[in-house]
């Protein structure tokens, strides 16, 4: 699998322009579609390694309708225990990538992976939002020692 990493940068005229940052091939994964929690978490803990990162960090996969990711972008790097999140940050991913899904994946350094209060808002902010525009947010992902699933504990 192919794994692009994108980020955000200001053109001349000062609008968001997408610019890859990273391009890396494994083969180790064989997946087609990123259609389960644990495809997603192989893919953060080795591609990313964000179960070994001191401070916290959140991704969004943005994906096609065939749960084919069109692009892994980094979101926020915070502290050891919170990293602030921008809805406004990650819907101009999406849209600008075309994607009509996503996945957000954070880490939390304690190995902890009960989420937090502020973990189910950003989920369910990021979910209604996402039906206005017509993108769905598939699941919200943390890992640590091991992972949790919003999608599969039937939060989303």
């Amino acid at each position: 699998m192919k794994i692009v990493k994108y980020g955000l940068e200001l053109d001349q005229e000062g609008l968001g322009i997408l610019v890859k940052e990273e391009s890396k091939n494994f083969p180790v994964f064989q997946y087609n579609a990123l259609d389960r929690a644990d495809k997603v978490f192989d893919i953060m803990r080795i591609a990313f390694q964000i179960d070994k990162k001191a401070e916290e960090y959140l991704y969004m996969v943005a994906m096609n309708t065939k749960c084919k990711p069109l692009g892994f972008f980094e979101i926020s790097h915070g502290n050891d225990n919170t990293t602030l999140a921008s809805p406004k940050n990650i819907f101009q991913r999406t849209l600008l990538c075309g994607a009509n899904s996503m996945i957000l994946a954070h880490n939390h350094p304690s190995g902890c992976v009960q989420p937090s209060k502020e973990d189910i808002k950003l989920a369910k902010t990021i979910q209604e939002g996402g039906k206005l525009l017509g993108i769905t947010l598939l699941d919200s992902i943390i890992i640590g020692d091991g992972y949790f699933s919003f999608a599969k504990e039937k939060m989303l």
